[in-house]
């Protein structure tokens, strides 16, 4: 009965064993995942500033277009 019980304890040892080992390896692909998502932040914040200085731009090129073609269309 005894030997069972070490069987068993025995095999829960090594299931959480393999538990933690998994554990590890996911903690170890996330922590990469963050760093390549932080690159991803900084690009997405200088897309978005360019965007923006376009938009602020917008009125006088539209403007700047139906001049031009309001000059070569005569």
């Amino acid at each position: 009965m005894l030997n069972k019980q070490l069987a068993g304890a025995e095999k829960k040892k090594k299931d959480l064993l393999d538990e933690v080992e998994k554990c590890s390896t996911q903690l170890v692909r996330a922590e990469q995942l963050i760093g390549g998502l932080g690159g991803e932040r900084d690009r997405w914040t200088g897309f978005s500033a360019d965007l923006q200085e376009k938009y602020n731009n917008v009125t006088g090129d539209i403007m700047l277009s139906a001049g031009v073609i309001a000059y070569l269309g005569r």
